[in-house]
């Protein structure tokens, strides 16, 4: 816990200082936002990187930070985007590559004006980008609210400006938190539910505290037993230790879940409470995360969150992949708004 807590003491002096160095002006009252006399909102400098003008061709290595260019309304500006990046947004830019391994070569062909890198590229790969004259911003992805805060600001600010793309990242930052915060608010009442969540059907990876996902346990009233572990690094006997109450783990994992003997006795593997659930969903910075934590809030807490709560986005998207519901509650669902479809009367007014 100690950790925890002087990582996001850190974090705070970090979205400070980031926060005064995007608008590149002086912050009085020491809050996020900066107060400026000057209307322009480029140039701006952002974590040491000067950007001089709008940029209109924006290369990304980062999923996460691709969720958040999206978000800010940046997509038609991304020319490259991580491979296998889904999201139809983007999806007419060149793929560059992995996260930690993206392709010099294609980056290089792409004519960017703007590079958006995260913490995990290789310190020579940034070495050469670099090199290359082209401004290279390298944000670290965000683990909990204050960095994910700073880190809407930061590509808000890089793409829209000092002034306007600050405000309006850190507004898209606030929707997102404050739906987030509503999930939290329902469940506070009920017991935490210690919770384990595996990224790989092998139980060898964990979701641990550096990931974005620890922040929706606690929203969802969980507990991350991994909490202390970092870039998906933490020990089987030590989550055992934790005692989880719930194991997410990738589906078609459960037999291995309930193989493995250190687990047996904890209260997930005693009381059934082991879950499927689909990686990608939570390997997002994006809206989706709103979905992604109602789900979760769904599992721990069924007594409190019950179905009608439920997003509608979030009922058909893991209706088959988790407890959310049957499928054969999904199956009336859908026949039900069928025939409530069925039923309205269309009125249509025709001018000449």
């Amino acid at each position: 816990m100690t950790k925890r807590i002087v990582a996001a003491l850190l974090a705070f002096v970090t979205l400070i200082l980031s926060a005064a160095a995007i608008a590149g002006c002086s912050d009085e009252e020491g809050g996020l936002f900066s107060s400026c006399d000057d209307a322009a909102n480029f140039p701006v400098t952002i974590n040491g990187i000067t950007i001089e003008k709008r940029p209109k061709a924006i290369v990304c290595t980062s999923p996460k930070l691709t969720d958040i260019l999206i978000e800010v309304g940046a997509a038609k500006s991304v020319i490259g985007r991580p491979y296998q990046y889904a999201r139809a947004d983007v999806s007419s830019a060149a793929e560059v590559g992995t996260n930690d391994q993206p392709s010099l070569e294609i980056i290089m062909e792409l004519s960017a004006d703007l590079i958006i890198v995260d913490e995990m590229i290789p310190a020579e790969t940034l070495t050469a980008l670099q090199d290359t004259g082209i401004p290279v911003l390298q944000l670290q992805t965000p683990c909990e609210r204050l960095g994910f805060r700073n880190v809407y600001a930061c590509i808000g600010a890089a793409t829209g400006g000092a002034r306007d793309g600050q405000n309006k990242g850190l507004a898209k930052a606030e929707s997102i938190l404050i739906s987030l915060d509503d999930i939290q608010r329902l469940v506070s009442t009920s017991p935490v539910s210690y919770v384990c969540i595996f990224t790989n059907s092998a139980l060898t990876t964990y979701v641990t505290g550096d990931d974005i996902t620890s922040m929706c346990i606690e929203l969802a009233g969980g507990f991350n037993v991994a909490v202390e572990g970092s870039r998906g690094n933490f020990s089987l006997n030590e989550a055992a230790k934790g005692d989880p109450d719930v194991i997410l783990c990738p589906t078609g994992s459960q037999p291995t879940v309930r193989s493995k003997r250190v687990l047996n006795t904890c209260s997930a593997v005693t009381r059934n409470r082991i879950y499927d659930y689909d990686v990608s969903k939570f390997d997002t910075c994006g809206s989706d995360l709103i979905i992604a934590t109602w789900e979760l809030a769904r599992v721990l807490h069924p007594e409190i969150v019950t179905l009608d709560m439920m997003p509608r986005d979030a009922i058909d998207y893991y209706a088959y992949t988790s407890p959310v519901m049957t499928e054969q509650e999904y199956e009336t669902m859908k026949s039900e708004e069928a025939e409530a479809s069925a039923e309205q009367t269309y009125v249509f007014t025709y001018e000449d």
